[in-house]
């Protein structure tokens, strides 16, 4: 779960350099042998806000997103856009708890 607001229609610089530092510590693509996803299969979830409607404010970030889930093998059945609808759909999912 990464939360976030959006500015100039990304995530703040702290997000972005701790996506930046994962994607290459959490997925071992690179070198002579391409090693695995080492978070693949794990869901993943981002809140944010913003100053424009969720599809004008958000959309580009949740782009990046889905793009990033698919090259790292992560699960995103979240939408980030902010609101009541969206709140809702998160709360109805099942608890799971690491162990």
């Amino acid at each position: 779960m990464m939360a976030t607001p959006i500015y100039s229609w990304f995530c703040t610089p702290p997000l972005k350099s701790l996506l930046d530092r994962l994607v290459y510590g959490m997925n071992k693509y690179y070198g002579e042998k391409k090693g695995p996803a080492l978070w693949a299969g794990k869901e993943a979830a981002i809140i944010t806000t913003c100053g424009y409607r969720p599809e004008h404010g958000a959309d580009l970030f949740e782009e990046g997103m889905k793009r990033y889930c698919k090259h790292s093998q992560l699960l995103y059945p979240w939408s980030p856009a902010p609101g009541e609808r969206a709140l809702q759909a998160a709360l109805r999912r099942p608890a799971r708890f690491l162990p």
